[in-house]
């Protein structure tokens, strides 16, 4: 069914803070990025959630639960890279690549995904290249990736794993997306390692992989921003996760994916699950069962036998 499209009112208005807090804080006038942000967000709620296109006739602005927002956001993004592994995005390893990776993943849940951010980004305590100097980082990313010829002919593992460090740090440091970045990062590379001979293992960047390296490539990408851009440790976490293309290794994963079920076999999955736990457990996932319009479509098609929409996307954020 189709997705559920609207466009989106802008804010009128801010929530006011309490008497208690205007005591505390006096308060400022509002920039332009506090207006950008307020763009970004629903108003009026106490916590922030980001517009979407899943909400209803009351809710303008989309789903105004932040969990229910991101377990359908996941599930959303998680059947939209399954597509992308087996069908890539075409592309030249540059910015419009990127984006269009991000849009891709994203379009079923926000009506900006493969927009650059327009706000300032921070994470940990640690922020992100300012967003009036994304596209500039990210020209210089292409010409260096270009004299590199793209990281092809290089045979030596630990060479390879230097240079996809190099440019993924450099790359998460733009941070471009308001959301999403991991997940459209790790694609890209994925794209861009295979097409030089290396395979990056996607699923071990997933939390609940018996051999995730979830932790540590996030701690080394923190570490890339915080130590002038040393990508020591992200080689070391990435490398984990890297090894050269093996016919009879893709052969095997072929067969593999042949015995996971497919997209619409996931939801049908989810659904039942939640019918089974009873009122008393209502899951988020009953969304889709109330607003069906809101199940994805798969304009890519789906290639016979492949495609699992559990542990082989796993990413998150």
């Amino acid at each position: 069914m189709a997705v559920l499209k609207r466009e989106l009112p802008l804010a009128t208005h801010k929530v006011e803070p309490s008497p208690e807090a205007q005591a505390m804080f006096p308060e400022r006038e509002r920039d332009e990025e506090d207006i950008a942000w307020e763009a970004y967000l629903i108003p009026d709620l106490p916590d922030d959630v980001l517009r979407n296109k899943l909400g209803n006739a009351e809710e303008p602005y989309g789903m105004t639960d932040g969990d229910l927002l991101r377990e359908l956001e996941e599930g959303f993004t998680a059947t939209r890279m399954i597509e992308q592994k087996h069908r890539p995005i075409p592309g030249t390893f540059d910015f419009d690549h990127m984006k269009r990776i991000h849009q891709h993943l994203f379009q079923d849940v926000y009506e900006w995904a493969g927009e650059p951010r327009n706000v300032t980004v921070t994470k940990a305590g640690y922020s992100y290249l300012d967003h009036d100097n994304i596209e500039a980082l990210w020209g210089a990313q292409e010409v260096a990736l270009e004299q590199q010829d793209f990281l092809r002919g290089i045979e030596d593992k630990e060479v390879f794993v230097d240079h996809l460090a190099r440019n993924w740090g450099m790359v998460n440091f733009t941070h471009a997306f308001r959301e999403g970045n991991t997940r459209s990062q790790t694609l890209f590379f994925h794209g861009l390692a295979k097409q030089a001979g290396w395979d990056l293992d996607v699923a071990r960047f997933a939390e609940n992989h018996p051999e995730s390296i979830r932790d540590e490539f996030v701690d080394a990408r923190f570490f890339h921003q915080s130590h002038g851009f040393d990508h020591g440790p992200l080689a070391m976490a990435i490398g984990k996760a890297i090894t050269k293309q093996q016919p009879e290794l893709e052969q095997q994963r072929d067969l593999e994916a042949e015995a996971e079920p497919s997209p619409e076999e996931y939801w049908a999955a989810k659904h039942a699950e939640e019918a089974t736990a009873g009122p008393a457990h209502s899951a988020p996932l009953s969304r889709y069962q109330r607003f069906p319009e809101l199940a994805p479509e798969f304009p890519l098609g789906r290639p016979e036998g492949r495609h699992s929409a559990s542990q082989e996307s796993g990413l998150e954020r």
